[in-house]
């Protein structure tokens, strides 16, 4: 069953929707005055097209109708917006739109806002491999294949993968794949479309180049296809084959949902990170997911009630994320992102909160040290990656297995030096940081099978730097009381919202 796209319409506009996306879209079409009433009703749209200038006390109740991202406003009135109206579309990241254009925006309503974005990996142990082509292979666990001997003057298949992708008949899709390969050797994705009877609809060659994903656009075949991929090439040299990403792609550019950005570093890792501009007041939330095998954005909702300005950052990369470590680009571009957003909104470092659970507090202290915020808030903290990975042997056997690869990976393949003990990375940033403005709120399992020293070690590092220590334990493993961490987790926020910062808004 198709989940329609729900489109509010402010105005008397005429969009003509084409018959066979009637199913795809529910718009509604309402003047100004009934506004009120879709409020009152709790409706939720997925996008407002906004063809009118409202009164100011309309711009005030329009956010409870829509995220950010999710606002086109005709160009025609831009110059009739009140400061409030003005100010509505700085909160709400507005776009400005012709709309004479109705029938291309149309179809970017389709293809960028539909509900549910999806995105993940094909499997390692799923690649087949062109043997008379491909000399010796070394697998470096889920992380590459070190392929050596490719030698052809024509282009030929080296691999493929035996996994197929469900397409949706409204919704392109987008290929990412991770590799390190030399000059010599031409790259590009062949994906077959196949109907559900097996029969092949068309082939599209998709050349390796730059930073940007490859597209599949939809072609509106009546039900959904299936695709599958394989690797060609041409040239010579020794080829690090890595991950091969597939995710729901948006026409309008951005990563997941209205608003994701995504980041790529030299050795073609990604992180993705979304911004919302909440109340426009201090401080700036930002919150790192923890270990998740789809890809997207996790904690949207969270952050969102807490109503203040917030980043997600999400990391992609191994088969739930690799604790935001890289080259020096990728950690560089996540301060800069962060940075960014605080010089944007006017802030200053103790107008900052970082945030995570499980892999995410990793990332929260290991930037946070670099940052100075107002407050570190974590939950399930995981600080020694060497140590979680040699637990897996006898503590925890069968579970987390990722951790493996995530060692090999960041001791393997940081571009800019290897890391031969990451229980140390993040301590040195810790004992060279300033921390003692600093609140750092730390929930702990007294039985933790992952990193069963993060406690202490936590505690004699931060004590040196003054900082201002809470502590709460909870009893059982890693993941034996989810809920009780988030519980406290979110607590945490709330009460460091309430002392320090609704003063400032009640001075505002």
């Amino acid at each position: 069953m198709i989940t329609p796209i729900n489109v509010l319409q402010i105005g008397e506009g005429i969009w003509s929707v084409p018959i066979s996306y009637q199913e795809v879209l529910k718009w509604t079409q309402c003047g100004s005055d009934d506004l009120t009433n879709l409020v009152a009703e709790d409706r939720q749209f997925d996008l407002i097209i906004l063809e009118e200038a409202l009164e100011d006390q309309t711009f005030a109740i329009l956010p409870l109708l829509a995220s950010p991202y999710r606002v086109w406003i005709d160009r025609q009135i831009v110059s009739d917006l009140s400061i409030a109206g003005q100010l509505f579309c700085q909160k709400m990241q507005a776009r400005i739109e012709d709309f004479r254009a109705k029938d291309t925006l149309i179809e970017q309503i389709v293809h960028s806002y539909f509900p549910r974005p999806y995105g993940e990996k094909l499997k390692m142990n799923t690649i087949f491999f062109n043997e008379q082509l491909v000399g010796s292979k070394v697998y470096y666990g889920n992380n590459y294949i070190n392929i050596s001997g490719i030698q052809t003057k024509d282009y030929v298949q080296i691999a493929g993968w035996k996994q197929t992708i469900y397409k949706d008949p409204n919704r392109n899709l987008e290929f990412w794949l991770e590799y390190i390969g030399p000059a010599g050797l031409s790259l590009q994705l062949k994906v077959y479309e196949w109907d559900q009877y097996g029969h092949l609809l068309q082939e599209i060659n998709l050349a390796l180049s730059g930073r940007d994903p490859l597209i599949v656009e939809s072609k509106r075949y009546q039900d959904g296809t299936y695709l599958t991929v394989n690797l060609w090439g041409q040239g010579q040299g020794d080829l690090c084959l890595g991950v091969l990403h597939w995710r729901h792609s948006l026409e309008n550019g951005y990563a997941f949902i209205p608003g994701g950005q995504r980041f790529v570093a030299k050795d073609r890792s990604e992180f993705f990170y979304y911004f919302s501009p909440g109340n426009l007041k201090p401080p700036l939330n930002v919150y790192f997911s923890g270990y998740r095998p789809q890809e997207g954005f996790e904690g949207y909702f969270m952050m969102k009630d807490l109503e203040h300005p917030f980043i997600l950052f999400s990391d992609p990369r191994v088969e739930g994320g690799a604790f935001y470590l890289g080259c020096s680009d990728y950690e560089q571009a996540i301060l800069q992102v962060i940075q960014g957003q605080l010089n944007q909104l006017g802030f200053k470092a103790n107008d900052l909160i970082l945030s995570g659970l499980s892999m995410g507090t990793f990332a929260a202290l290991y930037y946070g040290c670099q940052l100075q915020p107002h407050a570190i808030i974590i939950g399930k903290p995981l600080v020694h990656i060497d140590l979680i990975a040699r637990r897996t042997a006898l503590e925890r056997p069968n579970d987390f297995l990722t951790i493996l690869d995530i060692v090999q990976r960041n001791q393997d393949f940081i571009a800019d030096e290897l890391d031969p003990d990451l229980d140390q990375k993040l301590f040195e940033k810790l004992d060279q940081a300033q921390l003692s403005q600093t609140i750092v709120a730390i929930a702990y399992m007294l039985q933790d099978d992952y990193d069963n020293q993060a406690r202490n070690q936590l505690l004699a590092h931060l004590s040196k730097q003054g900082s201002h220590i809470i502590t709460k334990a909870l009893e059982g493993r890693h993941n034996d009381d989810s809920p009780g961490i988030f519980e406290w987790f979110i607590s945490q926020y709330r009460r460091i919202l309430a002392n320090d910062f609704r003063e400032e808004e009640a001075d505002d």
